[in-house]
């Protein structure tokens, strides 16, 4: 099983298994009957994801879960209703709601996650499909072996597509299927299952090893290239077709909506329809997020992967200690400031609570990415600058240069590039130790062992394997190879220029526009607080109109706040995700950034807000 899968799934399969050992005895028929009626979608994704699971233990698994939640949402209800005085409206929203969803909420998730895993990771391999592809040619353009070919790409590759490759070795070896010729076509027809230009690539490739000359070959193996090139750029631009409306969605239902739920509260609460702390609590901090959260979750699973981030780790464990130290010391200096004697001094007593959680969330996310991301955007400038530099290389070594030469004559030419002065170093290692370039690169004290561009030591691996051949083929596969990663770098950015507008629109609403509206409301309510004190007559912090309670101000300034937090993370969370994908570091360091500024507006939006209104 691949890397990603074990994380995604081993704790699933564990329980999986778990309940169909304790409970799954005796129940042949039902086994039986599951893994027949089972669906195709359900077979193909434990296939996919190479988890050890049949169907009826999917099942099972749901079965049993649901009725536990359901049968502890049954218990949970009957204490509440012997201990907690409700009226119709509570029992329907705290007791009848929750046991009617959650359950089934259980079951659909329980049931479908293999597909969806299964789903991500084929989105996720989507960019990885034309790398994959060029690296089977250029091997076989070198030594036309099939074994050798999926043996150098499965080397070179990332993650899902890496795994996948060696199970077509790992297939002939564990003798399920008798030649290596027939593991490659079986597993060109389970892959072709999703991506037909994938399949009609593959095919392509295995057709021209059956070519009888070189001609021919060559032939065979760049239509290949062809095909899933251009597949993949027409799926790509279908799949960020797809995305616009959900995205708008995403937007108009988990931002718009609630931020004119909670600008209408004050104006609800003149009309005579009360809402209390924890329904408030409830529906603004936890259900809307929590909806918000699995959309744009739902949706991030439909993004075509791309070029992986660099894995980029700290030097020195010393480093992580002190944002984790910051954040606690912020926490611990802005939480006394909320204390009850002096909430009945400050309007908005309770905002350094919100101050504390924001800034120590803030203070880690970007002390703990500051140095990650600085290093993260010069591996990523690098790797835009490689497709050209390998264009010079390729075409200096056509003219019959070394690779030595080649390599110091690239990097003279693009003086003032990151990519420059790698290529020199590699130059100058090689001048002076007269070692191999395999050796210098890769060798026991190599200069890209410990590299975080996946992508340069995968290119330049390929440049290793292909300088061992004439100058002129050489020189032409690693040109090949640079119109291949100037392709997909642009495939990438185009992804990002269709959605810019939409991602701006989400940014700057969690930046300013959120934080304005929710303090103005806040504000507003803080202010009818004190006019219906005087109409009324009111004890406490909060009002009563209409025979019910309502909210205490300073309680609703937290609540929006906190509101307001949420919303930032999964805005943050979602537009990070679109531009870099699976780009960690970029996240927290963009979350850093952006919550002090939506907390400070927010506050200051309270605050001023209520002076002019008042």
């Amino acid at each position: 099983m691949n890397e990603l899968t074990n994380k995604s799934l081993t704790g699933y399969e564990a329980m999986c298994h778990g309940i169909s050992l304790r409970f799954g005895k005796g129940m042949g028929t039902f086994r039986r009957k599951e893994n027949s009626s089972a669906s195709k979608d359900l077979k193909n994704a434990l296939m996919f994801t190479s988890a050890a699971l049949e169907p009826y233990e999917v099942a099972l698994t749901a079965y049993i879960l649901t009725f536990a939640t359901f049968m502890v949402m049954i218990l949970v209800d009957a204490i509440l209703l012997v201990l907690v005085p409700m009226d119709l409206l509570s029992i329907v929203f705290y007791i009848l709601i929750p046991t009617a969803c959650l359950p089934l909420a259980v079951l659909s998730l329980v049931a479908t996650y293999p597909k969806m895993q299964a789903r991500r990771l084929r989105n996720k391999a989507l960019g990885r499909l034309p790398e994959a592809i060029n690296y089977l040619v250029m091997s076989m353009k070198l030594s036309p072996s099939l074994d050798r070919a999926i043996d150098f790409a499965a080397e070179n590759l990332d993650e899902p597509v890496a795994s996948a490759m060696k199970r077509i070795l790992w297939n002939v070896y564990m003798r399920k299927h008798h030649s290596i010729e027939e593991s490659f076509v079986s597993f060109s027809y389970e892959w072709g299952d999703w991506n037909e230009d994938f399949k009609r690539a593959l095919y392509a490739i295995r057709a021209a090893e059956l070519e009888r000359t070189q001609e021919g070959l060559n032939r065979g193996l760049e239509k290949a290239s062809d095909i899933i090139l251009t597949g993949t750029k027409q799926t790509m631009e279908t799949y960020t077709a797809k995305l616009s409306g959900p995205t708008f969605i995403l937007f108009a239902m988990g931002i718009l909506l609630p931020m004119i739920l909670g600008s209408m509260l004050p104006m609800m609460s003149v009309g005579g329809m009360s809402i209390g702390a924890a329904q408030l609590v409830l529906l603004m901090d936890v259900a809307i997020p929590l909806i918000s959260f699995g959309y744009a979750y739902s949706i991030l699973g439909n993004r075509p992967g791309t070029t992986p981030p660099p894995h980029i780790v700290h030097s020195s464990r010393t480093k992580n200690r002190y944002p984790l130290l910051g954040a606690i010391l912020i926490a611990a200096l802005l939480v006394p400031l909320a204390l009850p004697q002096l909430a009945t001094t400050f309007a908005w007593g309770y905002l350094p609570i919100l101050w504390a959680i924001g800034g120590a969330v803030s203070f880690y996310m970007f002390l703990s990415a500051r140095d990650l991301k600085r290093r993260s955007d010069q591996i990523k400038k690098l790797e835009d600058e490689l497709p050209d530099a390998l264009f010079q290389l390729g075409s200096r070594i056509s003219e019959g240069k070394a690779i030595e030469a080649a390599l110091e004559r690239t990097s003279e030419t693009m003086k003032g590039t990151l990519i420059a002065a790698l290529f020199h170093r590699m130059a100058r290692v090689l001048q002076m130790t007269r070692t191999s370039l395999d050796e210098a690169l890769f060798g026991k004290s190599g200069i890209l062992n410990d590299h975080p561009s996946r992508i340069l030591r995968a290119t330049m691996r390929t440049v290793v394997e292909v300088v061992k051949k004439d100058a002129v083929t050489a020189g032409q596969t690693i040109v090949g190879l640079s119109n291949h990663l100037r392709d997909m770098r642009k495939v990438e950015h185009e992804i990002r220029t269709k959605l810019s507008q939409v991602m701006g629109m989400m940014t700057s609403t969690a930046l300013i526009f959120a934080p304005v509206v929710l303090g103005v409301t806040s504000a507003l309510y803080f202010v009818m607080a004190h006019v219906m004190e005087g109409l009324k007559g009111i004890s406490g912090a909060g009002f009563s109109f209409g025979g019910g309670p309502i909210v205490p101000f300073q309680t609703f300034t937290l609540v929006l706040g906190v509101y307001l937090f949420l919303t930032v993370l999964i805005i943050t969370y979602f537009v990070s995700g679109m531009k870099e994908g699976d780009d960690l570091v970029d996240m927290r360091y963009q979350i850093g950034r952006t919550m002090p500024v939506a907390l400070l507006i927010y506050s200051v939006a309270s605050m001023v807000g209520g002076m002019l209104i008042g």
